[in-house]
């Protein structure tokens, strides 16, 4: 008697051991759902561009929102689609543009300045990731063709 005893509780605490188991790979078998950013879901960047030139400016980013910047203002362009992107500023004097790869979930400051003597002022941007200056950018391209929106 004692000895089907025993055997009962041996075979239920084997049962149970294997039961705890496989449930226990069940469980940690399962895959992770990874929830991405939206940013990175949409494949998109953001854009911070700066004015420290002295003078008011116009900019806008691969056509999306031309925008007035006064001396020391800064503006934000989110949501800009991943990959080869054209900053434009235009001082007055018509449209330059700078291109610049934007990757997914990145945010780029730029910052616009003049440079050298008052009589020779250079247009010059500064790149910044991160709050590091990455590249200092002398040579702008002229866009010609570009029709001003504004009023």
């Amino acid at each position: 008697m004692k000895r089907k005893t025993f055997l009962k509780f041996f075979s239920l605490a084997l049962f149970a051991i294997a039961m705890f188991f496989g449930t226990f790979m069940v469980l940690t078998s399962c895959e992770e759902v990874v929830q991405l950013e939206p940013c990175e879901q949409n494949n998109t960047g953001t854009f911070i561009v700066q004015n420290t030139t002295g003078y008011t400016v116009w900019v806008d980013v691969d056509d999306m929102d031309e925008r007035k910047l006064y001396h020391g203002g800064q503006t934000t362009y989110y949501n800009v689609p991943a990959g080869t992107r054209r900053m434009y500023i235009d001082l007055g004097d018509g449209w330059q543009y700078l291109t610049q790869h934007l990757n997914a979930c990145e945010t780029l400051t730029y910052t616009w300045y003049l440079a050298g003597k008052k009589s020779t002022n250079q247009l010059c941007c500064d790149k910044i990731i991160n709050g590091v200056v990455v590249d200092t950018i002398t040579d702008f391209e002229r866009d010609l063709g570009r029709i001003n929106i504004r009023q």
